[in-house]
């Protein structure tokens, strides 16, 4: 069951990938591959612990002024709002334009935030 489920699934992505229109595919591989970058360099510029607010928890957290926190202001929700927009645009529709939406002022809302409070 596995394997034919294995391979239906390639097939059909096959089929799908092969009938992307090209800009399409290029501006969604684009955003989830800027946007990833932004997502690794937080990782690597605070650790673990300053990603998840281990700051709040009683852990040390440095404080990071260089890539990506002086390229942008709020690198992980940049990165994280891009690579969902990339997906929905490389899907071409099938996860409905909404959720990209509410996703992104939901980080928004959470950059106000954290500059505000």
């Amino acid at each position: 069951l596995v394997k034919e489920t294995t391979i239906g699934f390639a097939s059909a992505a096959y089929k799908y990938i092969a009938g992307l229109n090209t800009a399409q595919a290029l501006l969604g591989i684009e955003l989830i591959l800027f946007g990833q970058i932004l997502n690794v360099s937080v990782y690597k510029a605070i650790g673990e612990h300053g990603v998840y607010y281990g700051c709040r928890l009683g852990k040390v957290v440095p404080w990071c002024d260089g890539f990506p926190f002086n390229f942008l202001p709020h690198p992980q929700y940049l990165g994280s709002s891009l690579s969902i927009w990339g997906v929905c645009i490389f899907l071409g529709g099938m996860i409905p334009y909404g959720v990209p939406v509410v996703m992104s002022c939901f980080y928004a809302f959470s950059s106000w935030v954290e500059a505000t409070l």
